[in-house]
């Protein structure tokens, strides 16, 4: 909802609300990329709402700043719930390719 700075324990919460409200949630990765002190991944949440029983999915990035080791900024861009990734081809697992390999 724009910028603002939260702990690593308010994080876990909030990671923790996500997991009790949508405790199927399950996390799509379409690209990701890991380059020294950046990171990001192109995602689809899929879930079952509690209150209906549907399915709902939402597409989404969130890109990562690493510093010292630890992560000092995050950027999570969601689409409307409903929304998914039009070439919806999903990786086959959440790892880099070691290249030459």
């Amino acid at each position: 909802m724009g910028d603002r700075i939260v702990t690593r324990e308010d994080y876990a919460v909030e990671l923790s609300r996500l997991r009790q409200a949508r405790p199927d949630v399950r996390i799509i990765v379409y690209d990701h990329s890991f380059d020294g002190d950046r990171a990001w991944y192109r995602f689809t949440m899929r879930w079952t709402d509690l209150a209906s029983g549907e399915v709902r999915t939402r597409a989404g990035l969130q890109s990562y700043r690493i510093e010292a080791g630890r992560l000092a900024e995050t950027w999570v861009i969601l689409q409307p719930v409903g929304s998914a990734w039009a070439d919806g081809v999903a990786q086959a697992s959440w790892t880099s390719r070691v290249h030459g390999r």
